[in-house]
């Protein structure tokens, strides 16, 4: 995805549209990690139909991130980093993608998540109010709440990435994951 994959991870812009809530209000806060993080601006698309605010340079990029994800019945996404400015790379991400409505969300997290031997790559996580598992092989977990699907991962050592993700479930009206 070139130019578009570099906004992601270096942050540049956020486009705007009808659908609520504005993915803007995800955004978690990263000074709650403590001293040494600072926020990445990432990519959002509040309507996956409208790149027109999106520089020329990146709506190309877009319009192919929009080609894979749209047919899935994703309506908007947001990608929220932070990374600590001292020390060893670590970047924690969370991103948000917003179905539709909660019946597809419910079909991809089945497609995705409940295949047969699952438990060879997830674990189950308790959680309040929605469905969570955690990868075995690296430092991610998935979320389903409603119509969102919410992936959160830390590039790094610690949980930097479950704070940021408690922060946007908190944004949503939901219970975080333990």
């Amino acid at each position: 995805m070139g130019r578009l994959a570099g906004c992601l991870l270096l942050g540049c812009c956020t486009v705007a549209g009808a659908a609520e809530p504005d993915l803007e209000k995800l955004q978690p806060d990263c000074s709650q990690l403590g001293p040494g993080w600072r926020p990445i601006q990432g990519i959002r698309l509040n309507d996956l139909r409208d790149l027109s605010r999106l520089p020329g340079v990146l709506r190309a990029d877009a319009g192919k991130l929009v080609a894979q994800i749209q047919p899935l019945g994703i309506a908007a996404m947001g990608d929220y980093s932070c990374a600590q400015t001292s020390g060893a790379q670590n970047v924690a991400t969370v991103r948000a993608f917003r179905f539709a409505d909660t019946a597809r969300a419910e079909a991809w997290w089945r497609q995705k998540y409940e295949y047969a031997g699952w438990q060879k790559h997830y674990a189950r996580v308790e959680s309040a109010d929605h469905p969570a598992l955690d990868s075995l092989q690296i430092n991610k977990r998935v979320v389903r709440r409603g119509p969102y699907w919410i992936t959160a991962q830390q590039r790094g050592e610690g949980q930097a990435h479950l704070q940021l993700l408690a922060d946007v479930l908190a944004r949503l009206g939901a219970t975080p994951s333990r």
